[in-house]
């Protein structure tokens, strides 16, 4: 018995306190020592995984040894070998890599394996139906990177499964991508991510690599040579205690994990240690294996399989590698402690009983172990069961010999009569053959008698039991059933025991063993050898079926490339032709000769390839020469020239050929021959190209959208008409982005009836506008008949509709300029002949006042006084009204003339509350000065006699910029407008002031004419803006003014949109206009980018003539009203007497010309008409399309 062991049983039977006393007594003082303090770094994060080592510190088997151990968490960053390496820490756990860390030089020596078995798995899902390694070809496998997986890579090999069968995925440490599907299978650990999976209700499947003949020790504790050296009892010590602590962990795990959950905060829950201890439990098997036990065969299995993998060398040695525990340990207090017992025991009557007691708790243990030892030799045979049974399969290539070796060596196993293998297992057939068998020559079987056996009623029985279950069944006297034929029959049968395989293709077999010569009962451990040994011939026969598979797909493939119309060749990587098919031949027109073995310098000189360009390529740069070199070539279009002259357009597609290592082993190439497709698509081309001149060039917009309403195509014509580029019209969705629009509803109307036509006004693309449109959609249908998408053809009709309309409010301007003209003339004679009576009127009565001494004489002369100032305001406001004046402009700033008018009616405004509310950045507005100063006043004196009866009069006077308009808000607190008013404020002689006032809102004295607001509305429409009024009764009045800005440049964004949609640049250009502050903002935009336009500018008719005559203008711009004897018209018509094409565009706002000019406009194709005031873009845009238009019509 060894002293461990001697020590163990005097602290189990209580004899610890008698050997305390010996060793205080007898032993020297010199022998009780410090504790050494030491440092164990840990393999991962603090969990069970550890906890042998949590038990030796917290119950105190390192204190007992003279040891205080910390014990250090690993994790990312921190591992054990750097940190033995670096002299951080004197003990480490690691896995069976040590092995290739001594390898690599590490003084690392193993000291014990605590897992018996590596906890390394592949995980799938049982939903997924893989089982097994042969059920993971041509899945997702996630992996870790290289051959850090060494364990599953080699359970790979031995199973004749090639890496590159699977689809290999780097692992990711994320388990929901097996979870939610993103891989088949994940390298696991056994102990931690199946918890996982059943905590979510998912069954897992575990695939071991210990089924495949591959058993790694896994958590090894080590230390370093120079420890060894230095501190040999240290090392004993602490291993003897480490050890005791995994004992105690693995007899008390409860208890451990609450230590571990309140000493080392863990994040993992009570439930999950406790499932992380029965995996535990189950690799290190410490009921059939003493805990720590290191075996140098399994060391030697390891190096073996490290060896196949390349990762080390096949002669390393393991000398040294292994701890040897026999150097003298610190044990003597045990033996002096014995003695004592013993001494003590003998004079001590009083103990006899403690002796007895002792003596027969030993024999329990010595019956207890020998059945523990029992259970380790089953479990050893059991290995070395399959360790023979994995060679076997190993040594062979051939599936059947495979198969038979394996029934061979299974009947070795078993020592029994005949092992046997059927297929397939079909209760329902009529008979069935043994393929498969080995057997004792004393009792032939079934297969070496080539026998056809009737499928009678016992033996479809025995069958549907096997298919069943997934375990053995018995047969025979003294097991689970009795013989279905009860007499053993020709095959002498006495006993059986089979079950049913189940490969992952097709149909169930059944494996099973006879024992003829006598009756046999098969023992549980049999059965479970049995089991195993099914499982793997199943294993075998997945392996089998894959490599038939794959020569049948061998098979097929080298058929496919022989009769494959698609000319292939594969090249040596010494650029020797080894597969040409008759394709490839034929297209190099070298049928009749044999090229197989040439080289292709050799080949090359029977043909040429040429680019596109007509480049002859060198033999060097042909698609398959840069596949030999590792390059890669797809879709490369060659031209092939072939010995007679004649040539075939080919699609040359070549690369590498890899083994299952990525190793390159060869290239290949395929070129289909295209010659046919390249002429269509030739024609195709010219067809296209005639196309596509028609459908850029039509004067009509053209445009394609798909099934959803988005555009694929369009011309230039149906760009500009939308007012947009091509870039942004292809690809708008015009259902999503236009809801509101016709447009939107005629092309639903087509994707539903396949057909619509649409004629009216339309918002255009990008929101900045409407125009008046005409519009065809038609249906594009598939052979089906189903919708595909849809044509629509457009015309821009806006033109025709303006003019139109403005030939419709010109007629209806002339006839209110015929009205206003007649009231013009009446009102200029009533105001010569009205103001000549006032005049004589109003003279006198200032003559009267100066020598009238009588008051009440003074008071009415003082009212004949007032009432001839008020006629003369009327017949001037009259005047103003009738008369038909075109705006004189110039640029001004608005806050000024505000300034201005505030400044006239200084003393109208005293005792009124006057704020202003000015934004900064308002730009100068180019309008006539006069008109808008009138407007002003009028508004800003209606606010005074609105406020006239107020408390608190209050006026506010605000200005802004927004969206290109100038805003002037003149709001006050005053009496407000009557609600049926408001319609009617605008209406020449209508006034709410004087005998009007019937509510007596407005101060006495406060007289109005009628035509205040009718001038000012007519101004301000004049200068194209609007008016706008809202108004409460007693509570006040907000007038807004909105007027368009005419920049004294063009904008960038304004650039960008004339560079996108004109075509005409660099044109000579007559400006005529006399007014300097347009004919600036005119000559810039024209003359910088991007019109780049040459212009020359003339202020009178007769400049302008002249300038013409002398010059060749590509084109006019034309003001009506110019100074001088000479006007527009008298200009257009001097243009015409010498050229009939030149385009001329109009410039006024003058209401007598608008209706001469529609008339004109219908007799010469050649003009066009803008109002000022005219916004650059818009300027430009008339230009571009008048110069288009007559370019058309040239």
């Amino acid at each position: 018995m060894s002293i461990d062991r001697i020590a163990v049983m005097l602290r189990k039977y209580g004899l610890i306190p008698l050997s305390i006393l010996f060793i205080l007594f007898v032993l020297p003082n010199g022998m009780v020592r410090c504790e050494d303090q030491i440092s164990l770094q840990l393999a991962w994060r603090h969990q069970f995984q550890f906890a042998g080592y949590y038990a030796a510190r917290h119950k105190g088997f390192y204190q007992q040894a003279g040891l205080e151990v910390s014990l250090v968490e690993g994790g990312e960053g921190r591992f054990a070998r750097e940190e033995l390496i670096n002299g951080n820490a004197q003990y480490g756990v690691a896995g069976s890599e040590l092995l290739l860390h001594r390898a690599e030089g590490d003084p690392f020596v193993v000291l014990a394996p605590i897992f018996q078995h590596s906890p390394s798995i592949l995980l799938s899902k049982k939903s997924s139906g893989i089982s097994s390694i042969q059920g993971l070809i041509g899945k997702r496998v996630m992996l870790l990177p290289g051959k850090k997986d060494a364990d599953i890579l080699a359970a790979f090999l031995n199973e004749g499964v090639p890496i590159g069968a699977i689809r290999r995925i780097d692992q990711t440490y994320n388990l929901e991508d097996l979870i939610e599907g993103r891989t088949d299978a994940v390298s696991a650990y056994l102990t931690n991510e199946p918890w996982h999976l059943l905590r979510q209700g998912i069954e897992p499947m575990i695939i071991s690599p210990q089924t495949y003949g591959v058993d790694f020790y896994a958590d090894c504790l080590f230390t370093t040579e120079q420890e060894i050296s230095t501190h040999p009892e240290r090392v004993n010590a602490f291993l003897s205690a480490s050890l005791k602590g995994w004992a105690y962990a693995m007899d008390h795990p409860e208890e451990m994990v609450d230590l571990i959950r309140q000493q080392y905060r863990v994040e993992k829950s009570r439930e999950h240690l406790l499932y992380e201890a029965r995996a535990i439990r189950q690799i290190m098997s410490p009921d059939l294996v003493q805990v720590g036990h290191m075996n140098p065969g399994r060391w030697q299995h390891i190096a073996a399989v490290y060896a196949k993998l390349d990762m080390i060398d096949p002669g390393f040695s393991l000398d040294g590698f292994m701890y040897d525990p026999s150097q003298p340990g610190s044990y003597g207090w045990v033996m002096w402690a014995l003695g004592a017992t013993v001494m003590i025991c003998l004079v001590a009557a009083t103990l006899a009983f403690v002796l007895f007691n002792l003596n027969h708790k030993l024999k329990a243990e010595i019956l207890e172990r020998e059945q523990m030892a029992g259970e380790r030799q089953e479990h050893i045979y059991l290995l070395e069961s399959m360790n023979r049974i994995n060679s076997v399969i190993q040594a062979s290539d051939e599936p059947e010999h495979k198969l038979e070796s394996v029934l061979k060596e299974t009947l070795s196993i078993f020592n029994c009569d005949r092992a046997w293998l059927l297929h397939p297992c079909d209760p329902d057939a009529a008979s069935f053959k043994v393929p498969f068998e080995a057997t004792n020559p004393d009792f032939p079987g079934a297969a070496q008698l080539d026998a056809t056996i009737p499928m009678i009623e016992p033996f479809k029985g025995d069958m549907l039991d096997a298919l069943g279950t997934d375990k053995p069944i018995t047969y025979g006297p003294g097991n689970q059933k009795p013989l279905s034929v009860p007499a053993p029959g020709e095959y002498h049968v006495r006993s059986q025991m089979f079950m049913a395989i189940r490969p992952q293709k097709g149909v169930p077999w059944m494996f099973g063993l006879h024992q003829c010569a006598s009756d046999r009962v098969w023992t549980l451990q049999e059965k479970r050898i049995f089991s195993t040994i099914g499982r793997r011939i199943s294993d075998a026969l997945n392996s089998m079926l894959y490599q038939r598979e794959m020569i049948e797909m061998k098979n097929l493939m080298d058929s496919v490339v022989e009769q494959s119309p698609i000319p292939i060749a594969v090249a040596d990587l010494e650029g020797r032709l080894r597969i040409v098919n008759p394709a490839c031949k034929e297209n190099l027109g070298m049928e009749d000769t044999d090229i197989l073995g040439l080289h292709l310098q050799e080949v090359y000189e029977q043909w040429e390839t040429l680019t596109p360009g007509g480049r002859i390529l060198e033999v060097q740069e042909l698609p398959l020469a840069k596949a030999i070199k590792g390059g890669r070539v797809t879709e490369q279009l060659l031209r092939v020239v072939r010995k007679d002259g004649s040539s075939r357009w080919v699609v040359a597609s070549a690369g590498p050929v890899q083994n299952d290592q990525g190793r390159q082993i060869a290239s290949q190439i395929v070129f289909p021959d295209v010659t046919e497709l390249k002429e269509i698509e030739a024609a195709l081309q010219q067809s296209e190209e005639k196309y596509r001149l028609i459908f850029d060039e039509s004067p009509m917009g053209i445009m394609y959208f798909d099934q959803t309403g988005t555009i694929t195509d369009c011309n230039q014509k149906f760009a500009d008409i939308m007012s947009a580029s091509k870039n942004a019209l292809i690809g708008f969705n015009i259902i999503e982005s236009m809801p509101d629009s016709p447009l939107r509803q005629e092309v639903d109307h087509t994707i539903r009836t396949g057909a619509a036509h649409f004629e009216g006004e339309c918002r255009t693309v990008e929101g900045t506008g409407h125009k008046f449109i005409k519009s065809d959609h038609r249906a594009i249908l598939d052979g089906d008949g189903s919708f595909q998408g849809a044509v629509g053809v457009y015309e821009d009709v806006t033109d025709r509709k303006e003019a139109e309309q403005e030939k419709i409010e010109a007629q209806n301007i002339a006839s209110e300029h015929k009205k206003m003209a007649l009231v013009g003339q009446i009102a200029g004679k009533m105001a010569h002949d009205f103001n000549n009576i006032l005049g004589i009127v109003m003279g006198n009565t200032e003559l009267a006042l100066v020598d009238c001494k009588d008051e009440n004489t003074r008071r009415i002369l003082g009212i004949i006084q007032q009432q001839t100032v008020r006629g003369k305001n009327l017949t001037k406001n009259l005047v103003a009204f009738a008369k038909d004046q075109e705006p004189k402009q110039a640029y001004f700033r608005v806050g000024e003339k505000i300034d201005l008018v505030l400044n006239l009616l200084k003393k109208e405004l005293e005792g009124i509350s006057l704020t202003r509310e000015d934004s900064p950045g308002i730009p100068d507005l180019l309008a006539d000065p006069g008109m808008i100063e009138h407007a002003l006043v009028n508004l800003i004196q209606n606010s005074v006699h609105a406020t006239s009866l107020s408390d608190t009069p209050q006026i506010n006077i605000g200005t802004g910029f927004i969206d290109d308009e100038i805003r002037i808000r003149i709001e006050d607190n005053g009496c407000g407008i009557p609600e049926e008013a408001l319609s009617r404020i605008y209406e020449p002689a209508f006034t709410l002031k004087g005998s009007m006032d019937a509510s007596g809102v407005y101060k006495a004295g406060i007289r109005g004419t009628g035509y205040g607001m009718a001038n000012v509305k007519k101004y301000i429409e004049q200068h194209n803006g609007t008016i706008d009024v809202s108004s409460t009764v007693g509570a006040g009045t907000v007038f807004t003014i909105s007027l368009p800005v005419i920049q004294k440049e063009l904008t960038r964004k304004e650039k960008e949109v004339i560079t996108e949609r004109i075509t005409q640049y660099e044109k000579y250009i007559l400006l005529v206009e006399d007014e300097s502050a347009i004919s600036d903002v005119q000559y810039t935009i024209l003359t910088e980018e991007p019109c780049n336009h040459r212009v020359d500018i003339a202020h009178t008719g007769k400049m302008a003539m002249d300038l013409f005559d002398r010059n060749t203008y590509d084109f006019v711009s034309l003001d009506y009203i110019l100074p001088g004897d000479a006007n527009g018209m008298d200009v257009y018509h001097h243009i015409r007497t010498s050229d009939q094409d030149m385009p001329i565009l109009f410039i006024s706002g003058n209401i007598e010309f608008l209706e001469s000019i529609h008339q004109l406009r219908e007799m010469d194709p050649n003009i066009d008409h803008v109002s000022k005031p005219c916004p650059n873009q818009k300027y430009i845009s008339r230009i571009n399309n008048l110069l288009e238009r007559v370019a058309r019509n040239a």
